[in-house]
């Protein structure tokens, strides 16, 4: 029985907070947007991102699989933008 008490004047405040952390993913997408980001940089060729890891003073020699490339340039970016 109290799981039902919990419940029933919890449902408000478990709103509040999905709103919460919903408004805290739109700011995030406004400080980077790591989705947009990734899909820009899939777009581009092997060659660039290791073009553009080197330029970022980022080993990229042991990095295969071009998302992982990918990957490492959208940390690269998002701890540029937040410098």
């Amino acid at each position: 029985g109290q799981n039902d008490a919990e419940q029933s004047t919890s449902s408000n405040t478990s709103k509040t907070t999905s709103t919460t952390t919903e408004t805290k993913t739109q700011s995030q997408t406004q400080d980077f947007d790591r989705q947009t980001t990734l899909q820009n940089l899939r777009t581009l060729k092997i060659k660039d991102l290791r073009t553009q890891l080197s330029q970022n003073n980022v080993r990229w020699g042991n990095i295969i699989e071009k998302e992982e490339l990918v990957q490492a340039l959208c940390n690269v970016m998002e701890r540029k933008f937040e410098a």
